[in-house]
């Protein structure tokens, strides 16, 4: 789960609290999800992260537990072309015109190509474009998620003998990611888990049906002693609380554990839903 603290109370104070509260018992795990920005608190069941959270309240930590959001991705899906231009009131100006395309399966994760001939850009700003694209691809135009999966080509452009500097072929490369992915065919990217439950026999038809509910696909069965493993690719949105249908799904009789595998392109119906819950999170 999410866990946000309550008033002051911060990480470090979190952390303590779990380490205090533990007794020598099986400790919850926290981490800072990176791309979310969120603090996670993983445990070994919904028992074992209620009884985290009473611990840290007896600690003295205050926190709220919520669902945690989905990092979601945005990629290109054809290659396009497109130019920015910072031009300061002085005259002078940097200009980057570039491509972008998308090697699709697997994708990438990011690629640059420097093909400027002549001179017309100095190569002492290459570094400044690279880093001007990396931090627009920071926020995609979709949703503002971050890209991956895409090359960018920089053939082309101008400079200002005395104007042009690093901030300016900086700000011009953003512009031109920003424009050139509009026109590129831009897709939200979900990530896919596998998935592997363990459950008694007489119950794998329950569970085949209800992965597949979740748009999982399955992979496959397997005996292990006694019990039947089932393996299965699904949506990471689709068992963020899967802890919660497992034990009527199982008879109380059921394990499962989640690995990541990949990304992959949401359907465009979720896909719509999902940009514009995000826009509307964001106020826009």
């Amino acid at each position: 789960m999410a866990i946000r603290p309550k008033g002051r109370t911060g990480r470090g104070q979190a952390g303590g609290g779990l380490e205090e509260a533990s007794g020598g018992r099986p400790q919850p795990q926290l981490e800072r999800q990176e791309e979310t920005g969120e603090l996670l608190l993983w445990g070994h069941g919904e028992l074992h992260l209620a009884t985290a959270k009473e611990r840290l309240a007896n600690y003295g930590v205050e926190v709220e537990f919520s669902v945690p959001k989905v990092p979601y991705r945005e990629t290109i899906r054809k290659v396009a072309e497109g130019q920015g231009k910072y031009k300061k009131q002085t005259g002078g100006h940097g200009r980057c015109l570039g491509t972008s395309g998308s090697a699709w399966s697997p994708p990438p994760e990011y690629s640059f190509e420097w093909r400027i001939t002549g001179g017309v850009i100095p190569s002492k700003y290459q570094e400044a474009i690279e880093e001007g694209i990396l931090e627009a691809a920071k926020k995609g135009v979709l949703a503002g998620y971050p890209v991956m999966g895409f090359k960018a080509i920089v053939y082309n452009g101008s400079y200002h003998e005395v104007d042009s500097s690093d901030l300016a072929f900086q700000i011009a490369a953003s512009m031109a990611f920003k424009k050139v992915m509009e026109q590129a065919g831009p897709v939200l990217l979900e990530p896919i888990y596998q998935i592997k439950v363990v459950a008694p026999q007489e119950r794998v038809g329950e569970i085949l049906s209800d992965l597949q509910a979740r748009r999982g696909r399955i992979l496959g069965m397997e005996q292990e002693g006694a019990l039947s493993a089932v393996r299965a690719e699904v949506p990471l949105s689709e068992v963020l609380e899967y802890y919660k249908a497992l034990p009527s799904l199982t008879g109380g009789a059921g394990a499962y554990t989640l690995e990541f595998s990949h990304y992959a392109e949401v359907p465009p119906h979720l896909a719509q839903r999902i940009v514009q819950e995000r826009k509307a999170a964001e106020g826009q």
